[in-house]
């Protein structure tokens, strides 16, 4: 039996807020073009013929609290799926504050030096219990002592993964988004990890 995966796609643009569904079965390969004549294999399942749009909201910008309504009403909680949005959207979806911040990073609580272009030592992965942890403790916390950077930038609950256990890793549930890995600084890291490994972890 093939086993289900439900992608939700979320983005912001031409002034709309729009949350999408595609479904597929474990086995396929995304890359194949079907070419049987039924509509349910005429079109990759990852295709724009196949994306099931659940929500559309015109005027709606990409915050924690029209996400949040957003969710609530389409009750995502209550299915489970991998989400995709970019990076923006990641975080505010995760409860976290903009990629500006401190730790922008949804993976990892890393800590991002922007004077200096550089980053911490700190790989320790994000998991939801830590997300929902700090976010408690940030709202629990003294006025003057609510400072998100002090508290991974987790200023309010993830939007996703509700129903994840605590250890779960952001990245089982979030993949990387798939815009930014095309750019041309993804492709420079992905090359010098080769380099630096001696084999060839990633191939053009």
């Amino acid at each position: 039996k093939n086993v289900i995966l439900i992608t939700s796609g979320v983005d912001s643009g031409r002034n709309f807020f729009k949350v999408c569904l595609t479904i597929h079965s474990k086995d396929e390969n995304p890359k194949v073009q079907p070419n049987k004549k039924s509509f349910s294999k005429q079109y990759l399942n990852s295709g724009v013929k196949k994306v099931i749009i659940l929500a559309a909201v015109e005027n709606c910008c990409e915050l924690y609290e029209n996400v949040k309504e957003v969710f609530e009403a389409l009750k995502l909680d209550e299915i489970d799926f991998v989400f995709c949005a970019d990076g923006k959207m990641q975080n505010a979806s995760m409860g976290m504050s903009a990629p500006s911040c401190t730790h922008p990073c949804i993976y990892c609580e890393g800590r991002y030096f922007s004077k200096t272009g550089t980053w911490d030592d700190n790989r320790t992965p994000r998991t939801f219990g830590s997300c929902r942890q700090n976010a408690l403790k940030l709202e629990k916390a003294e006025e003057k002592a609510k400072i998100p950077a002090n508290f991974m930038n987790n200023i309010h609950q993830p939007l996703i993964g509700i129903n994840e256990p605590d250890d779960t890793e952001t990245l089982d549930v979030v993949p990387i988004a798939g815009l930014h890995l095309d750019l041309g600084i993804g492709n420079k890291l992905l090359f010098k990890a080769n380099a630096l490994s001696g084999t060839e972890i990633v191939s053009s």
